[in-house]
């Protein structure tokens, strides 16, 4: 096991042990994230080629006397 530290911009310290079931656990949350991306550019995609739908027109109204 192998710990690892990490500093952010803004001076927050990061430290965790990298084994090999947390890569393997990054590796999944990464390939998941990627998924939902793709899904999310996909429908994006298919949203832009699909034509508007048009309401409902509502009936005329009556003029009130």
């Amino acid at each position: 096991m192998t710990e690892k530290n990490f500093v952010d911009k803004n001076g927050n310290s990061w430290t965790w042990e990298e084994t090999p079931e947390t890569i393997e656990a990054l590796k999944r949350l990464h390939a998941t994230v990627q998924l939902h991306n793709d899904m999310r550019k996909e429908n994006e995609r298919t949203k832009l080629a699909t034509p508007l739908k048009e309401r409902p027109k509502a009936p005329p109204e009556t003029p009130s006397a």
